[in-house]
């Protein structure tokens, strides 16, 4: 035996991810949906007047009524948790309206969010100080001392007196023009220069670390929930 389930819902998108759903999911082909006012249609649905008056007053205001055809318990189950499903996904404070023609049931939903804020803290780097090391080039007089070798030439002329044989006479060409040169040396001061590391500058970082704590405010909605009868809602 067949059944059919009714859903209204605030808008259509929301009763097109629900029969899209039903088609996929489980097969069904019987749904329709209904976005304007037509007592003809509400008519062929099996509702009470009452229902039927609340379903007209939905599609009034805006609403789009789906209608599903379930052929079983098991199909009726997986429809109604997929028009919920789709109702859950809607926006937050919308209403949805679900009758169960057969099972002689309705039941009316409407969402009200509880917003809760959360603290959530993140860090960032802020320069708060620090060093600058430069270094720049001075000339400073500097001396040191060494000593140095000058050579001097003396000529001087002897008198001598002495005899000089043949033998002398040509085993030392003494007869022959000849040259005899005699430098004279002296030492000059070479200056290189060698750098050496006297002294280093070290400039050292260390990371602490400390625990903070921020203290601020969040938001979160309450809700308090008041149920009164027929006579104090009329004053």
């Amino acid at each position: 035996m067949s059944r059919w389930i009714n859903a209204l819902y605030d808008t259509r998108a929301e009763a097109e991810v629900a029969r899209a759903r039903l088609v996929s999911e489980i097969g069904i082909d019987q749904v329709s949906i209904l976005s304007k006012t037509n007592d003809r249609e509400l008519t062929k649905l099996d509702l009470s007047a009452a229902d039927r008056e609340k379903y007209a007053d939905g599609l009034r205001r805006g609403a789009v009524l789906l209608t599903a055809e379930a052929k079983g318990q098991k199909d009726e189950d997986k429809i109604l948790r997929i028009l919920e499903d789709a109702a859950r996904g809607a926006a937050p404070g919308s209403a949805f309206l679900r009758n169960d023609a057969a099972g002689g049931r309705t039941v009316e939903e409407q969402r009200v969010p509880l917003i809760e804020e959360e603290l959530r803290i993140g860090k960032r780097e802020v320069a708060r100080g620090g060093a600058r090391v430069e270094s720049h080039v001075r000339e400073v007089p500097a001396e040191a001392s060494v000593t140095l070798k000058q050579e001097r030439l003396e000529v001087d002329r002897r008198p001598a007196d002495r005899i000089l044989s043949d033998a002398d006479l040509h085993s030392g060409g003494l007869l022959k023009p000849r040259v005899v040169e005699i430098s004279e040396m002296r030492e000059e001061a070479v200056i290189t220069k060698e750098a050496f590391v006297r002294e280093e500058v070290v400039v050292r970082k260390t990371v602490d670390e400390r625990t903070e704590i921020i203290r601020d405010t969040v938001r979160r909605t309450e809700v308090d929930v008041q149920e009164y009868g027929a006579d104090d809602r009329r004053r």
